[in-house]
């Protein structure tokens, strides 16, 4: 069977200067695992850090999982296994893209100060249009209704009495603040004449169900990533504020309910505010770097076979032939044929596995995600500068123990796991009434036929005893190395 490396995602990591940093944590022989390298595995994970992430519980485990794969990767040393054809070929490709991310993770981060995200608010009345009917004569009325109103106090009113869209009715029609720039989002199809003027006029669209909008954009703003947060929170608080005064006169418990949502207040609207602001945020970066990466492949002259590009979610068996052409960099063709051999570079037992639509996916994911970045990145002169970064020498140091450890863990899965009949007939026979009965029978429990279910167990057998050779083969390295976590030196919460 092909075995395959998860890529992770290399994060750039600065390195925080603490005199405490050097104190050791855990000890095995040969080595050990400071508070620094505790928080730059946090810090490269890009987790989190609150009580939860940082229970006794947690660093404990993520102090013994360091140590293992330094452990292993002592091991590995021995063995020579960096020195091999399967290490370099990994390495080969996986450096580049780690430069890549590097690279990108940086550009995203300067993002945050430099680029700004378009926001719009939105204030609509909904009219929801009953099959076949037409909304048009209703729609051009409330517009003509609300374009004569004086102030936003009565178009709030207006709004709230009239939209058919009842969740909408303690804010008066308003939208949360979107994005315009931040890439495809069907409201946008839905505002585009409102969103492309600069009045506060009012507008009629209608959506393919022909519901129709009555709107006007209130508020437009150019807003930093590293500002979002706030601009969004003061425009909660007036929503929450809005909700509220609609709680004190609605006339029945339903109205209340629709208030509810918008009332929410400290750690929940905090919580509402960061997870919007992120969802912007991401959209927005990753459009930023797709247009950034354009921009680069065309001054380095890398083009990219479009055709195979857009339809690679559905792309056939036969469509690609040795000779096809998947990207040109600097006038030199990459073509299919090279594309399985450097994919098979990262296989590391077995046969290569035959095109089906399935593993053509994974190869042209693989070149887009990973090889096309990696090739491009690697031959820029901000490589040299990146090579040279703190943040390079501790993505390093995370990548060569994250292949090591994968390597230590594929050679579990070589050793073979003998499954006999008896066992397989045994646990047949111990679960048949629960655990392999036909579904679709209802009234009662009736086994699947044995033939029918014997490959299934004989796979969960051989996964239940490759899981426990891996939990023996790391109980004995631990107890060979005398690995030892010094618990005291831990604080709940805290690093």
């Amino acid at each position: 069977m092909k075995k395959k490396f998860r890529w992770v995602i290399f994060i750039t990591l600065s390195l925080s200067v603490c005199n405490s940093g050097k104190e050791v944590l855990a000890t095995f022989q040969g080595g050990s695992v400071t508070r620094q390298e505790l928080r730059d595995f946090y810090k490269f994970k890009d987790a989190p850090i609150n009580p939860k992430t940082t229970s006794l519980k947690n660093q404990l485990a993520v102090l013994e999982g360091i140590a293992l794969q330094k452990i292993i990767y002592k091991e590995n040393e021995k063995a020579k296994i960096f020195a091999g054809k399967e290490f370099t070929n990994i390495w080969e490709i996986a450096e580049k893209q780690m430069l890549a991310d590097l690279y990108r993770k940086e550009y995203q981060k300067n993002l945050s100060s430099e680029e700004k995200l378009k926001l719009v608010s939105i204030q609509f009345l909904f009219l929801k249009a009953n099959k076949g009917e037409d909304l048009s004569s209703q729609a051009e009325n409330h517009k003509k209704a609300l374009a004569a109103l004086s102030d936003d106090k009565a178009i709030y009113k207006y709004m709230a009495e009239n939209t058919q869209e009842n969740g909408r009715k303690p804010v008066g029609g308003f939208l949360e603040p979107f994005c315009v720039n931040c890439g495809p989002n069907p409201l946008l199809d839905t505002f585009t004449e409102g969103i492309r003027g600069k009045s506060k006029d009012f507008f009629v669209s209608s959506d393919k169900f022909a519901n129709a909008y009555i709107y006007r954009v209130v508020e437009r703003q150019e807003v930093t990533s590293d500002s979002l947060v706030a601009f969004l929170k003061e425009r909660f608080l007036k929503f929450q504020a809005q909700a509220s005064a609609f709680d004190k006169d609605a006339k029945s418990k339903k109205e209340k309910q629709y208030a509810t949502y918008y009332m929410e207040s400290g750690a929940k609207l905090d919580k509402k505010v960061k997870l919007t602001a992120e969802h912007y945020q991401k959209q927005f970066a990753k459009i930023a770097w797709t247009k950034h990466l354009q921009e680069i492949s065309k001054t380095n002259a890398m083009s990219v076979n479009s055709e195979i590009r857009q339809k690679r979610s559905s792309i056939a068996v036969g469509d690609l032939q040795d000779d096809t052409v998947l990207y040109t960099f600097k006038s030199k063709p990459f073509t299919y044929k090279e594309l399985n051999q450097e994919f098979d570079k990262l296989r590391v037992q077995g046969e290569a596995e035959a095109d089906n639509p399935r593993i053509i996916r994974e190869k042209l994911n693989f070149l887009y995600e990973i090889y096309i970045p990696g090739v491009l990145f690697s031959t820029l002169e901000a490589a040299k500068k990146i090579r040279g970064s703190d943040a390079y020498k501790l993505a390093e140091t995370f990548l060569r123990r994250g292949i090591s450890w994968s390597f230590f863990q594929n050679n579990l899965q070589k050793q073979k796991i003998e499954i006999k009949e008896e066992e397989i007939k045994e646990t047949y026979e111990a679960g048949k009434m629960y655990s392999y009965v036909d579904t679709n029978i209802k009234d009662k429990k009736v086994p699947l036929p044995y033939g029918q279910v014997k490959e299934r167990i004989r796979r969960e057998l051989t996964q239940n005893k490759t899981r426990k050779l891996f939990e023996n083969q790391i109980a004995g390295l631990k107890k060979q190395y005398a690995l030892k976590v010094d618990n005291k030196k831990l604080k709940e919460g805290k690093l």
